[in-house]
């Protein structure tokens, strides 16, 4: 698991110029975010440290021949 301030972190693009303050930057994460935020979905980490993480992902549900802009 991890603390809430990097639960916060992991979700956000970071400066490559800067990478003093990089500590395992995920950029996946972020790209994943970005689509899941862009299709009306969204995503969250529940994480205990020495526990482990879970996320949850919602997207809305789609029928066939619904017009996605």
């Amino acid at each position: 698991g991890l603390s809430r301030d990097a639960e916060l972190r992991m979700f956000q693009l970071f400066d490559r110029s800067d990478s003093g303050k990089l500590v395992d930057p995920v950029v996946g994460l972020a790209v994943l975010k970005l689509l899941i935020e862009q299709a009306g979905g969204d995503i969250s980490v529940q994480s205990s440290p020495g526990q482990g993480m879970s996320f949850v992902i919602t997207i809305p549900r789609y029928q066939e021949g619904d017009y996605i802009d």
